[in-house]
């Protein structure tokens, strides 16, 4: 049966899959690369999505592993990229965080009842959100976002479209 939670899930699944495909083939010398105009490169777009998994997880009530310290530094709001490569840790890194951080959020909710989702967010403040299931629809939203931004950074960087 498909619910509210599984649709939501699904959705969450599809905007991850989509920002690994678009950044599967960076090249190694592009990752800090960031095109006149645009606001973020590629190594902080990941690290960021990555930095904010535990923010959607806490709008959900659940938790996740902590990610490195100097992630928050690094990628959290309000941080400013840096063409700077050496300033971040190493891609394949960085992915390996995302997709772990990732990875444990949709395993967390997973584990919750469509009635756990339903109930108020611990974080409902500022109209952000409501209930819990809120958080896999903010990460969702969050993610398709900055995959935006890639995809117009791949395109300014003149990598091939993948579509």
């Amino acid at each position: 049966m498909h619910t509210a939670k599984s649709a939501s899930l699904d959705a969450l699944r599809f905007a991850h899959g989509f920002t690994a495909s678009i950044v599967k083939d960076w090249p190694a010398d592009k990752w800090a690369a960031q095109p006149s105009g645009l606001v973020n490169h590629a190594i902080w777009t990941i690290g960021h999505l990555a930095a904010s998994m535990p923010f959607f997880a806490a709008v959900a009530g659940v938790t996740i592993s902590p990610l490195p310290a100097s992630y928050g530094s690094l990628f959290n709001a309000g941080t400013k990229p840096t063409a700077n490569s050496s300033d971040y840790p190493p891609a394949v890194e960085v992915l390996a965080t995302y997709k772990r951080a990732t990875e444990e959020f949709i395993a967390a909710i997973e584990r919750l009842s469509d009635a756990d989702l339903a109930q108020p967010s611990p974080k409902a403040d500022g109209g952000f959100a409501t209930i819990k299931l809120d958080g896999v629809a903010r990460a969702t939203w969050h993610e398709a976002w900055h995959t935006g931004q890639l995809v117009l950074t791949r395109k300014a960087l003149g990598l091939p479209p993948l579509f």
